[in-house]
């Protein structure tokens, strides 16, 4: 992938998650932690971006502290949401562009719980808000149906 920031759409979202590839499974505790995504994110995350947590009901997930913002809110919430889990992984399946400057970045996630080793998979979407330039917005969706309906792409 070039180093050349690329300004808008499905270009500038892959650009900032440069560690991240479809059908290429990512540790999601890991990949927040990355020198290179952390820079290029530092320079297309907003600093006030909304970065929410939502679960198929609609609410946010469990007790989450939010609300998170920007880089390191981003950060602060993957860590929280992944420190109960063995192990949380997404595996990107497709890129879809969506209307009025959204990304919509579907997947397969598979999680194992510390205690327990109980098991979670399910199909988990990333939505993605750009504004000249900017990720102004990222919301996380366990539920990919719920997520296409938010980017208006059903």
């Amino acid at each position: 992938m070039s180093d050349e920031r690329p300004e808008s759409g499905i270009a500038l979202v892959r650009w900032a998650l440069v560690d991240v590839h479809l059908g290429t499974p990512t540790d999601m505790e890991a990949l927040f932690k990355q020198p290179a995504l952390i820079e290029r994110l530092g320079e297309v995350l907003a600093a006030d971006a909304p970065i929410e947590f939502i679960t198929p009901d609609g609410g946010f997930m469990g007790g989450m502290a939010g609300p998170f913002r920007g880089l390191e809110g981003l950060q602060a919430g993957w860590a929280e949401w992944t420190q109960a889990w063995e192990s949380w992984t997404f595996e990107p399946t497709e890129w879809v562009e969506a209307a009025a400057g959204q990304v919509l970045l579907l997947g397969e996630s598979h999680g194992r719980l510390s205690a327990g080793g109980t098991e979670l998979e399910t199909h988990a979407a990333g939505l993605y808000t750009i504004r000249e330039g900017m990720i102004v917005r990222i919301q996380h969706f366990l539920d990919q149906d719920q997520a296409r309906r938010a980017a208006g792409v059903d």
